[in-house]
């Protein structure tokens, strides 16, 4: 029987316990996803000028959202959405100081390296909701 000593403690686990902990992780993982807050209606914050370069927008005092890639995999998975308020940027660096209000903390990017990474900058409407509903999962037509 095919035995895995991957486990913290060493102890051996067999097939059947090893795919159960795979789709729980499968399971965690599409949860996670599924609160990935839509963002897609909101304006960039970061733009492109004619020759290339990224311009970041939002002025200091302003609301940002930004939306966290991993860089580390190559399927940049997304980590996180938060809105951070802007108390400081430098453009030709890219750097960007900002404040959360949710996690009542201090935060550094750098809107060229974040947004090349895959990271996305959008800027917060002055009325309305920031993040929209979700989009509506379509049941699969039955095929008849």
């Amino acid at each position: 029987m095919w035995t895995d000593t991957d486990r913290e403690d060493g102890s051996p686990i067999d097939e059947a316990q090893h795919l159960n902990e795979a789709a729980a992780l499968e399971q965690r993982e599409a949860k996670r996803l599924a609160s990935r807050p839509v963002i897609d209606h909101l304006a960039d914050a970061v733009v492109a000028g004619p020759d290339g370069r990224l311009t970041f927008l939002p002025k200091v005092g302003d609301r940002v959202v930004i939306e966290r890639v991993s860089t580390l995999t190559k399927s940049k998975q997304w980590l996180d959405t938060r809105v951070w308020v802007v108390n400081g940027v430098d453009p030709k660096s890219g750097r960007v100081d900002l404040w959360c209000d949710d996690l009542n903390q201090n935060g550094v990017t750098n809107f060229i390296v974040a947004t090349q990474a895959g990271g996305r900058f959008k800027l917060v409407p002055q009325k309305g909701p920031i993040f929209a509903r979700k989009r509506e999962q379509k049941p699969a037509k039955a095929e008849e």
